[in-house]
């Protein structure tokens, strides 16, 4: 089948009405009618015979027919059904001779599972909609995916941030993100003229090479962080940005001092070397806070293991999933409708990656709210009266579910909630022994310590909790009360020396509440 004359706009409008299509907007559809641009775009790639190229959002195919007259291998990225059925068509011979193959579907959702089946290409190519150009480019870099050598046709605005120098308007996280891996040159404008339909803006022609000697970036996943983070309030310095990342005990003026860079700057200020050795400063100031918790651990009796809880309260969905890519599986949220908003989002987001999170409710459990935390949560640590616990009860068996709990004693003078009759604690235990909720599992204790500089009043809470789970797992041996959830930002290694299983972290790890 023979396609359109790619460079009539009037034969191809008709080709589409023939077959019952139109472009569409939704899709960023614009066709390069100038048979020159897209010869010299092409020519930008540097073909080379039988090489692998990937080339996103092909259309009709007036670049594809060029990359396979070069006699490349094309893997194409299509997400309009109707372009793909005749992309068949057109193509059939190249498609047969295994020249040319099609990945149907959104780029965004499909680019990682063919990198997956090892088809990885040495170039990337494409005239990218407007609504995807930047997060595509961002998503296989972050992803560790590298090209040979790549040509984007982009619009002007998107390549104009890529390519920027530092301390101009444009220059941003992009900028840096991309510059760290390629170098960025722009080609050749074009206007808006050269396509159909006719866009509202100007488009630009972008060339990325790899770097022949890449930066050394030890910590990768840190970096794109860092990069993000410094430039989410551009008119703030990048001591006020860096703050949510830091880690505890570590002030902008201790950090800032040991790498030779103004505190007072701001981002745009800053080169790629400059954000690498921010980047090189955390990770060692993360190995000194992990020195202490294991300094911590080496200082308690009681030989046990340490898990963190990530405490999310307040913090977007995007500050979990990043945390998950740090290796952080187990969250802890106060409020329930917040939990459910943000973590039915987050489990859509790592659908079908391996990844099992665990999410505990700390807060303060109202009893009407107690349906949808056994709905959502595998663990709820506020267990503070009787009547939750039979709550707790009725609606895990109406769900099947067996919920892990623990029950929070009340031990320090600044605590809210939190049993304050030790004689209901062990009534209740009692009942968990003689298994009268059969759906609950009672697997250890939780407080929170008063809030003071006082350190042996917060010893002595901890202390207390600790000698409590003595007491209950001498009285009731067969119940698996194992676990002490104690400690936050400011006490975790107190807690730690003082037998905690789980400390509850969350503005060490995610910054000031948002």
């Amino acid at each position: 089948m023979e396609h359109p004359d790619y460079n009539s706009p009037q034969e191809i409008k008709s080709f589409l009405e023939e077959n019952g299509m139109a472009m569409q907007k939704k899709f960023g559809q614009n066709f390069l009618l100038n048979e020159k641009a897209r010869n010299n775009i092409i020519d930008l790639l540097e073909c080379k015979k039988n090489e692998t190229v990937w080339e996103v959002g092909p259309g009709l195919g007036c670049m594809t027919e060029l990359l396979l007259k070069k006699e490349m291998n094309v893997c194409a990225f299509e997400i309009d059904r109707g372009f793909i059925k005749f992309l068949h068509e057109f193509f059939k011979d190249y498609e047969e001779r295994q020249k040319f193959k099609i990945v149907e579907g959104d780029v965004l959702k499909t680019w990682k599972k063919e990198m997956e089946n090892k088809n990885i290409p040495s170039k990337l190519f494409g005239n990218l909609p407007y609504n995807i150009a930047a997060t595509f480019i961002a998503d296989t870099i972050t992803n560790g995916f590298c090209f040979e050598k790549c040509v984007f046709t982009v619009q002007k605005e998107v390549a104009k941030r890529m390519c920027s120098a530092i301390g101009k308007a444009d220059y941003s996280s992009f900028t840096v993100l991309c510059n760290s891996v390629y170098d960025v040159k722009l080609g050749n404008e074009l206007a808006a003229g050269n396509f159909w339909p006719k866009p509202n803006v100007a488009s630009q022609t972008v060339i990325m090479k790899k770097k022949e000697i890449p930066y050394e970036i030890k910590n990768k996943k840190l970096f794109y962080s860092l990069i993000h983070t410094l430039f989410s309030s551009r008119r703030k310095t990048i001591a006020n940005n860096i703050k949510s990342i830091l880690p505890p005990n570590i002030s902008c003026e201790t950090f800032f001092a040991g790498t030779g860079i103004d505190s007072t700057l701001r981002a745009e200020a800053l080169s790629i070397k400059d954000f690498i050795v921010l980047s090189e400063n955390i990770c060692e100031n993360l190995k000194r806070i992990n020195d202490e918790i294991s300094l911590a651990l080496t200082k308690s009796k009681y030989n046990q293991n340490v898990k963190l809880c990530a405490v999310s309260k307040f913090h977007p969905y995007t500050d979990v999933l990043n945390a998950i890519e740090s290796n952080q599986f187990l969250f802890g949220e106060n409020r329930v409708q917040e939990a459910s908003e943000k973590f039915n989002v987050v489990r859509e987001s790592i659908q079908g990656k391996n990844i099992n999170i665990e999410l505990h409710i700390i807060g303060q459990l109202q009893s009407n709210k107690v349906k949808k935390a056994c709905e959502i949560c595998d663990c709820i640590e506020s267990v503070d009266r009787t009547s939750l616990v039979e709550e707790i009860e009725k609606q895990c068996t109406k769900l099947n579910k067996t919920m892990k709990v623990f029950l929070e004693i009340h031990t320090g003078e600044d605590s809210k909630s939190g049993f304050t009759d030790l004689e209901e604690v062990y009534s209740l235990c009692s009942s968990f022994a003689e298994n009268k909720y059969p759906h609950i599992t009672v697997c250890g204790l939780m407080t929170m310590a008063p809030f003071t500089d006082d350190e042996s009043l917060i010893r002595k809470s901890f202390t207390a909790l600790r000698e409590l789970k003595i007491e209950l797992n001498k009285k009731y041996p067969s119940l698996p009360i194992t676990e002490l959830s104690m400690g936050m930002s400011g006490d975790y290694k107190i807690a730690i020396e003082e037998g905690a299983t789980l400390v509850r972290i969350g503005t060490a790890i995610f910054g000031e509440r948002k």
